[in-house]
């Protein structure tokens, strides 16, 4: 249990060791905590209004994040995507984004980091996407009134999938953007009935499961929790989906059997991937659930929410560590 009750926690992240745990505050604050230890490890000053997203390269050497800004140095609406040597945690580097960021990701080499994100007031989304051999930032926009949510790499097509409203949007930028939806609602993108908030994907991308909610803390609109088989990406197909309190984030054990979700309503539920079928519901947290993630070797299920909490659970025992 890692509490720092002064403000929400937004998103966590494991290190590919597992040993280390990242946190993104509401307050700004970056905590690192000691996986093993349960103890703070090191705090990044933010000098932000909030930190948003957090994700470790796969070789563990740097930390990524994203955050606001109180300080006026930068224009209304912007943040800035920021990576820190996680052996020093000096900062290596920062760059502007030109709205709101809110996650981001490595790509599985760590030659690429993935920024999702985007503005409701001006109705612009983005995807940025920074090189780090070459140093360079690009950002790709969109007009619409729904922001990217989420974005997660999918080795199957080498690219990075962002959640876009009621579709997942696949981007791929080897010599050339090109864009690519999948449209799990059926429905027109921008007229969800729930948008996508987190996904997951299992089994080098073959399956997606993707949660879906009306907001952090709308517990009078239900959401809704889907496994689709990727396939070719514009011909998925669905595999289950259940109706659930809002869904706020998911996450996948590395060997494609479990499905975890976390949402509105301060639970946690395990489900059997192959057909999301509930094996159990976990109660701990105070409020609101904001992200769960498992542990490289599959064995811990860390969760996040708004009391300001992070719980480890051992998940073969499906209790408290």
């Amino acid at each position: 249990l890692y509490d720092y009750p002064y403000a929400i926690v937004n998103s966590i992240a494991y290190s590919p060791d597992g040993e280390r745990l990242a946190a993104a505050y509401q307050d700004g604050q970056v905590i690192v905590w000691d996986a093993g230890k349960h103890q703070m490890e090191c705090k990044i000053e933010a000098h932000s209004s909030v930190a948003h997203g957090v994700a470790f390269s796969p070789d563990g050497k740097l930390l990524a994040s994203v955050v606001g800004d109180s300080q006026n140095r930068l224009p209304a609406n912007k943040s800035l995507l920021r990576l820190h040597d996680t052996g020093t945690w000096a900062l290596k580097s920062s760059e502007e984004t030109t709205e709101f960021s809110w996650r981001v990701a490595f790509s599985p080499d760590g030659r690429r980091v993935g920024v999702a994100g985007g503005d409701y007031h001006s109705e612009v989304s983005y995807f940025g996407l920074y090189s780090i051999p070459q140093d360079t930032y690009e950002e790709f926009k969109m007009e619409s009134p729904i922001s990217l949510a989420a974005t997660a790499f999918v080795p199957k097509f080498d690219a990075f999938a962002n959640a876009f409203g009621a579709a997942i949007q696949l981007f791929q930028s080897s010599n050339e953007v090109s864009y690519g939806f999948m449209s799990p609602n059926d429905t027109n993108t921008y007229e969800c009935i729930a948008p996508i908030r987190d996904l997951a994907f299992l089994n080098e991308g073959t399956r997606v499961a993707f949660g879906q909610g009306r907001g952090w803390d709308n517990r009078h609109e239900p959401g809704q929790l889907s496994m689709w088989e990727t396939r070719e990406w514009t011909n998925s197909v669905r595999v289950a989906s259940q109706v659930t309190p809002s869904v706020n984030s998911v996450a996948v054990t590395p060997d494609g059997k479990w499905v975890f979700s976390g949402g509105v309503d301060n639970a946690v539920t395990m489900w059997e991937a192959k057909n999301l079928t509930a094996r159990a519901v976990l109660l701990g947290h105070a409020h609101g659930i904001s992200c769960v993630r498992v542990s490289p070797d599959g064995k811990t299920l860390a969760t996040a929410g708004f009391d300001g909490r992070i719980i480890l659970w051992d998940i073969s025992q499906l209790d408290l560590i």
